[in-house]
Parts: C-alpha cells; sequence; structure tokens
C-alpha cells in the first residue's frame, strides 16, 4: 500500500521504480521498493502493475512478494 506521508511524485517514482525492478525480475530491489511504500498494484501508462508483470512473465519469487503485500488477484491489464 503507498505511504499516505509520500507525496504524489515521490509515489509514482517509487511505483515506477517497483515495476522496473519487476520486469527486471529483481526481486530484492522490489521488497525494499515496497519496504519503502511502493504499491505492487500501480499501473503504468501500458496498465502494467508489478504484480501484473509477474504474473505475465512467470516470476515466482515476484509475484510471491506482490501478493504478500496486497495484489489484486483479479486485476488486469489493458
Amino acid at each position: 500500500m503507498p505511504d499516505p506521508s509520500v507525496d504524489a511524485q515521490e509515489q509514482a517514482t517509487l511505483d515506477q521504480q517497483l515495476r522496473d525492478a519487476a520486469w527486471a525480475n529483481d526481486v530484492e530491489l522490489a521488497r525494499r521498493l515496497v519496504e519503502a511504500g511502493a504499491d505492487v498494484n500501480a499501473k503504468d501508462e501500458t496498465e502494467q502493475s508489478a504484480y501484473l508483470i509477474a504474473t505475465s512473465e512467470g516470476y515466482l519469487d515476484l509475484l510471491r512478494l506482490t501478493l504478500a503485500n496486497g495484489a489484486l488477484v483479479d486485476d488486469k491489464d489493458s
């Protein structure tokens, strides 16, 4: 879940960094970003979130991380 003390631009940056880590299957970086407040469900302009990336790419450890941190299991991309 997003941290309410983080402003919108900081949140957007964290969320983008998390999606980038998801594409790279960098689970440790993703874990640190989630701990910092990145939202596993935050989508980019193509409707991709860290959760959806993990699901579509078959990144099981990343998928487990997103599920443990509130992934919306019925979410869909474009």
